[in-house]
Formats: C-alpha cells, sequence, structure tokens
C-alpha cells in the first residue's frame, strides 16, 4: 500500500519533524487491528509511506454485495474497531475519518483492521492545495487545520464516526438530527440501541458519552444505566428497576435474528454425539425434543432433583455473540419474576452450553391440547391473560419480539380441570436457546403471535406461532363477526395494519369470557383513615409533586383524556429539557415547541398526534402529524432531538378494583385499568416522571434510589396513586414509609391529596400543587 502527495507550497520544518515523529511511531502500532508503517519519506515538498495491505475486503466492497451487515456481524467489527480505536489514541495517531473504504474485514479470521491514516499538515491552512496526491488512506487536507483537531486527545471524539459507520454497516442513513437530516430508527435494533445511536448521531460537542467504552458497552449491553423494560429497570424487582435498569443489565438480543458471528454453521457441522452426551452430575431420564443443534431433555441431578435440560451446541457462537447469549442466561438466573422458570444451572464447554431448571410439576401446555384438541372459550380467555403476563415478565428483562415457538414452552400448574390454569410458567430458557438454536425468524409483531396462539388453543391451526408458515383462517364459531375479522387481520403480519396487541388482547378475553370477568383474586380492601374520611376531596385532573431535594424527579399525576408533552411546564405535563443548562443544551431544548405533541385517549384506544410547529416527532422511524394508534411500549422522539418512553402500567388490582373503605362514590367508569408511564431514555435532561393514570399507578424506587413508576412487583412498590370521584389519591404499601402533612400513614390506608399538601415518601420530601394547561385552555 503507497500512500504519497506533493504539497504545493514545502511545509514549515517543524511541521515535518512532527510527521517524522508520528510516522516512526506508526511503525510499532499497540494493537494487530492497526496497519503498520513499513517505509516513509517526510520531506517539506511531498510525504510519502508504504503499509502491507491486510488481508481481507475492505468494508464498502463487502456493502456493496450484501446491502448490509446483520446487527451480529457489525457488532463484531465494532468491537474490533474500538480496540484499535482505543490504541490508536493511547500511542498519539493522526485522525481517522472511519470511512468503510478504509476498513478491511477478513471473513476467514473473522478480524477486522483500520488501514493506516495520513499525516495531517500540522499548522498549514486546510484549504491548501495539495498536488499530484495519489493516496489509498485519508485526504491529507482534511487533517490540515490545528495541531488539536490532527490528532484526538481522547476515544470520545470517535463516538459520532463510530456510530454513523455503524448506521452504515446496517444499510441505513445515518442522519445525524440536524436541522436537516433526522436519525431513522433502524427495525433490526432494539429501541434503547436506537436512542442510544441517535444521541451519539448527535455531534462530538452535543453527546454524553465520555469515551468509545462507554458508548460501545452501553450499545452491546443494550444500554448500561438506562431505562426500558427491554432491560431491567428497578430494584426490588427487575422491573423498571428492571425495566430502566434492564437495558442496564440485559445484554439484548439484536431484533428476532439470533446471535451469530460473519461466519455461520450449517446442520453438517453439528457433532450430535456431543449433543447426546449429558453434562457432569446429570443422567438423563427421557428426550422430548430435538433438532439440529439442541436437544431437550428431562434429567435428573443428585441436589436438584428432575429438571429440565436444553443442549445446544454453540461451536458456531463466538466472541460477541457468545457473551451476549451468556448475558441473557444470567439474566434470567437472577430474575425474581415468579411467572418465569429461570435457569437453575449454566455450563458451557468449548462447543456446548447446557441450561437446567426445574422441572415443573405439572405439564406443558402443549400436553394439555393434545389431550383435549381445544380448550373451552372462557379457558382460553384466562390462559391468555396468564400468557401476557409471563411475556411481560420476560419483556421486561430481554427485548419485546421475543414469543415462544411452541406450546411446550409454558408449563401449567399440577391440577386436575380446565380451570387450573392459575401460575402458569415460561420456560424463557427454552424460547431463547431454541431461537438460537433454530436461527428461528421469530413475528416481527406479537400482535400476529397472540392471534394465532388464541387461535391454536381453540383447536383451530392458523399457522406457526413464529410467524412463518402459510396464514390459514376459519371463523371461530360463537365469536361474532367483527371479533373473527380482528383475529382475520391479526393472523397475517402485513394486514393487522394499526391493531395493537394491547386492543387485541382485551377485545379477544372479553369475547371469550362471554363479558364476565377473567378469573382473578379475591377482591382487596382497603380503607381511608377515619380523621381523613370528612376531608373533602379536592377535584384535579393534574397534579404535580415536587421534590425539595433536587436529586428526584418532578412526579406528575395527569387524570384528564389528554396528555401533552414539550419544553414548557405552563404548556406541557411532560416538560422536556436538557440538563445542564448551557448554549448548547438551550439551543436543543428551544428546538422543542412549548407543546409539541399530545397523547389522548378515544373509546379506550390511545392515539399520539404531534403539533410541533417547527420540527416534526418520530418514532418507529416515521414521522407522527395526524393522530395515530400508539403501539405501547414506545419510543417518541420529540422534534427528532429527545426520546422520551411511554408504556403502559398495569393495574395493582383486577376489576373491579379495590375494595376502600371510606371512599366516596362515584359514577365515573374508566374504560382502561392501570395507567401509563412517561420519562427519558437519555442522560442530561430534566428529572421528570408523567404518569398518565387510568385508575392506579405503582411508584417503586430503581436501582439509584431514585421514585420511578413501575408495576413489575406490587407488593414492593413504595406508594400508590388512584383517581376517584374526581381526585387524587395516595395509597400506603406495605414497603412504603409515607407521611402526609406530618401524619403516618399505614400499609393499606388511602388518603386524598390536595394543593399545599406535604408528602413524605420514602424520606423524600415533596409539595404538591395543581396546575393547568394554557395549551389545552386554548383547545
Amino acid at each position: 500500500m503507497l500512500i504519497n502527495c506533493a504539497h504545493h507550497a514545502p511545509l514549515p520544518l517543524e511541521s515535518v519533524v512532527r510527521q517524522r515523529a508520528l510516522a516512526a511511531l506508526m511503525q510499532s502500532p499497540a494493537s494487530p487491528l492497526l496497519t503498520a508503517v513499513h517505509e516513509f519519506m517526510f520531506e517539506p515538498g511531498f510525504h510519502l509511506m508504504t503499509a502491507e495491505m491486510p488481508p481481507g475486503r475492505d468494508l464498502r466492497d463487502i456493502l456493496r454485495v450484501q446491502q448490509s451487515l446483520t446487527v451480529e456481524q457489525m457488532e463484531q467489527v465494532l468491537i474490533m474497531l474500538r480496540d484499535a480505536l482505543k490504541a490508536a489514541v493511547e500511542q498519539s495517531w493522526p485522525r481517522f475519518t472511519l470511512d468503510a473504504t478504509q476498513i478491511v474485514v477478513d471473513a476467514e479470521s473473522n478480524t477486522s483492521a483500520l488501514l493506516i491514516p495520513d499525516m495531517p499538515l500540522f499548522g498549514m491552512s486546510a484549504t491548501m492545495p495539495v498536488d499530484a496526491m495519489q493516496t489509498m488512506a485519508f485526504n491529507p487536507t482534511a487533517f490540515a487545520s490545528t495541531e488539536e483537531n490532527s490528532v484526538p486527545e481522547s476515544t470520545r471524539e470517535y463516538v459520532t464516526p463510530l456510530a454513523t459507520l455503524c448506521s452504515e454497516m446496517l444499510g441505513a442513513s445515518a442522519g445525524g438530527g440536524g436541522q436537516n437530516e433526522r436519525f431513522r430508527a433502524i427495525p433490526s435494533l432494539t429501541i434503547y440501541q436506537n436512542t442510544l445511536l441517535r444521541s451519539a448521531l448527535a455531534g462530538t460537542q452535543r453527546h454524553s458519552f465520555e469515551s468509545l467504552d462507554e458508548f460501545v458497552g452501553q450499545f452491546l449491553s443494550g444500554g448500561e444505566g438506562g431505562r426500558t423494560t427491554i432491560p431491567p429497570r428497578h430494584t426490588a424487582s427487575p422491573s423498571r428497576v428492571g425495566a430502566r435498569t434492564a437495558h442496564t443489565a440485559v445484554p439484548a438480543t439484536s431484533g428476532s435474528t439470533p446471535a451469530a458471528s460473519i461466519t455461520t454453521r450449517t446442520p453438517a457441522d453439528v457433532d450430535t454425539a456431543l449433543l447426546q452426551a449429558p453434562p457432569a452430575g446429570y443422567e438423563i431420564n427421557r428426550e422430548l425434543r430435538t433438532r439440529d443443534g439442541w436437544r431437550l431433555c428431562v434429567a435428573r441431578h443428585p441436589s436438584m432433583g428432575d429438571v429440565l435440560l436444553t443442549t445446544l451446541d454453540v461451536s458456531a457462537e463466538v466472541g460477541e455473540a457468545m457473551r451476549r447469549l451468556s448475558g441473557l442466561m444470567q439474566t434470567l438466573q437472577q430474575s425474581t419474576r415468579l411467572e418465569l422458570l429461570r435457569p437453575l444451572d449454566v455450563q458451557r464447554s468449548q462447543r456446548i452450553l447446557h441450561v437446567a431448571r426445574p422441572l415443573p410439576p405439572g405439564r406443558s401446555l402443549l400436553d394439555a391440547l393434545r389431550e383435549r384438541r381445544s380448550f373451552s372459550r372462557p379457558t382460553v380467555a384466562r390462559l391468555l391473560v396468564a400468557i401476557l403476563a409471563s411475556y411481560e415478565a420476560l419483556w421486561s428483562l430481554v427485548e419485546r419480539q421475543f414469543v415462544a415457538t411452541s406450546l411446550d414452552q409454558f408449563w401449567l400448574p399440577a391440577g386436575k380441570g380446565e380451570a387450573d390454569d392459575n401460575g402458569l410458567l415460561l420456560d424463557a430458557s427454552q424460547l431463547i436457546l431454541e431461537s438460537v438454536g433454530t436461527r428461528a425468524q421469530l413475528a416481527t409483531r406479537p400482535v400476529t403471535h397472540f392471534a394465532r396462539l388464541a387461535l391454536l388453543l381453540l383447536g383451530q391451526d392458523s399457522g406457526a406461532l413464529s410467524g412463518e408458515g402459510p396464514v390459514r383462517f376459519s371463523p371461530v364459531p360463537e365469536l361474532s363477526s367483527e371479533i373473527n375479522g380482528m383475529l382475520r387481520r391479526a393472523v397475517s403480519p402485513d394486514q393487522s395494519g394499526d391493531l395493537t396487541l394491547a386492543r387485541l388482547h382485551a377485545q379477544l378475553t372479553a369475547a371469550l369470557a362471554g363479558h364476565t370477568a377473567v378469573a382473578h383474586a379475591s377482591r382487596h380492601v382497603l380503607k381511608v383513615p377515619e380523621d381523613l374520611q370528612s376531608v373533602p376531596v379536592q377535584a384535579n385532573l393534574r397534579l404535580r409533586l415536587s421534590p425539595v431535594d433536587n436529586a428526584q424527579p418532578t412526579i406528575a399525576l395527569v387524570a384528564d383524556d389528554s396528555l401533552w408533552l414539550g419544553r414548557v411546564g405552563t404548556h406541557s405535563d411532560y416538560v422536556a429539557q436538557f440538563r445542564p443548562r448551557n448554549p448548547v443544551n438551550d439551543s436543543r431544548t428551544r428546538l422543542i415547541s412549548r407543546a409539541q405533541a399530545t397523547a389522548f385517549m378515544q373509546n379506550g384506544q390511545i392515539f399520539l398526534r404531534d403539533i410541533g410547529t417547527t420540527n416534526p416527532s418520530f418514532t418507529a422511524g416515521h414521522h407522527i402529524g395526524s393522530p395515530e394508534i400508539a403501539d405501547l411500549p414506545m419510543t417518541l422522539v420529540l422534534a427528532g432531538e429527545y426520546s422520551v418512553e411511554i408504556r403502559l402500567l398495569k393495574s395493582a388490582y383486577a376489576t373491579p378494583g379495590p375494595a376502600v373503605i371510606g371512599w366516596p362514590s362515584s359514577k365515573s367508569r374508566s374504560l382502561r385499568r392501570g395507567g401509563c408511564v412517561l420519562y427519558s431514555l437519555d442522560r442530561g435532561t430534566l428529572p421528570c416522571e408523567v404518569a398518565w393514570i387510568f385508575t392506579d399507578a405503582s411508584l417503586a424506587i430503581d436501582t439509584t434510589g431514585r421514585l420511578a413508576f413501575d408495576d413489575t412487583d406490587a407488593q414492593n412498590s413504595a406508594a400508590r396513586f388512584h383517581h376517584h370521584a374526581g381526585g387524587f389519591w395516595i395509597e400506603a404499601t406495605a414497603a412504603s414509609v409515607m407521611d402526609l402533612n406530618g401524619r403516618h400513614l399505614q400499609p393499606g390506608e388511602v388518603a386524598p391529596l390536595g394543593q399545599g399538601d406535604t408528602l413524605r415518601l420514602q424520606g423524600q420530601l415533596f409539595q404538591i400543587q395543581p396546575y393547568s394547561l394554557e395549551s389545552t385552555q386554548e383547545g
């Protein structure tokens, strides 16, 4: 490889001396991923360098053929570039521009290398003409400004270029978030990965990542310290402490495509003898299922007893792919969700991964269906409620698109009749391992998967649960034409349109149960303390809990038919502002309108509408303009700048809600139970938590000690808010430490909230004030 150019005017001698010193340093790179300089000549009128061309093809050539890399291939290249750039910065190498033509990928050895950058002109004008330039690397005029811009001081300067390259490797346009170019979400990435990418693309002066390690680490793990339910998000439970931290400890999987390296495995590569051999200490009792690459058995262990044992060939899973798979198993082991069958033991040899979990005392849902061929409609309704709860438990830890491929991944408790379906367990380990082992392409929309699941339980074959195969639909007897029409649209992914899982599940279970309440626990009884029963209820649709300690977020409670998002508190419930206050962050905040977007409810369905006067808002890669149905959970990017996560909150109580002694009567009834929570996915924002309360919303404490709305563990909630008889109420739970106006509230007590009240919650003091919005008053 030859790199040379002649300069139009001679370089100063001090510039030449610096070039020679750098070239000498580049003859001994600190990483094998950096290409070494062999020989060099630097004179005032020209420079010349030679280097050996690494084996493989340049990345641009690969992308011309493949159009894009898989997420796993991209991440493998990403890790190598991070390591190469760290070494380059430590050795004070000249700046790389990270063009795809300067990255060489060797598919045989699964390695990537950076070609050497051209040398800065140190101290010369960036517009200085260069004559007779012939180079295989970078244009030297790109580095011809100041000394500070020629050699990066830290890896932070490479975050934006590397994020741009990531988008290019996935076949996407890397919109930088500027006025004329907007970031579009990449479907193969998780919501949080898209958020991290969008933040990194904002530019070196605007993103908050301190180093490449920070950006790449969060991106690969799904977002360390971030929040979403694709990832842990609370503490006492992996909900928001699980969901917001979820992105935290959870190496999220990318899309529905299992981990893979640049090389691929064929069935002929699988060593069946290794799959047949049990791990040390286990005795195989019987085989349940097997396919190319994995095997599911019932085994016996001397201390754990009978277990489900999955053996998976991971010989093709190398590097980052294996790390992510192991991370998912570790996340399941650490989970406290009762709906999930958690791993007891994970062993890995060079080629095989063994995962053992307790054998449930009951039977699989597949075995139960084989006995009957179909379940009764009320039983299917109860099963769908239990299955959705198990999915929500799994989705709080990993991404939403993970769904079962077989009914034997659900386990029913021991019982004699159809009604014995409470306590259903999801074998999440098998679900994940099977999707990896079979290279299955899972359903892209849970709504399609759920419709096929319901029809299968009703005795109809509507196609594979994974979304593959032909679509078959026959109307279900005794269901209305409206429900059958909804099912017909849902089973076909290209016809489901704006149908959401929440709507499908609610209407389908109600129809199957005959519009009677689905089986639920006995009704809870709460009470209003006698000395508070005479306190008049203040009619309010909006309250703000302002913290005295700035470490806690401002909490807004909304019970109106609509909720507003924008940059100004007099116009918006959710206040979107960047922090800390400085000219750069203030200019970003001003891109958001005072009232930028609104969410509203119509006939029990939630809609979104963007009303920004200048900059549009986006979700799932498209612009929100006219009202559209909100498919929650979702990420809304206000004005293309500020990411807000919106997700539903389950009610802590089944229909018709708790019985509260001392509550005033109320004729109003909400069309939905529970609530909705809004919070920022980015660091460097004004701390703000908004709960849109339909009936009740639980407040928890996340891993950082901050209060955050979460529905994962009702028993360990710090408090619960209700809206009843036109006003807001607070309920003290078993885990609450709560004083209202100096009066201690015992668990199970409910008290009204009003203007001027002082609330001390878990040691944190809040002032309570109602508020109204100018935007809603203006219509």
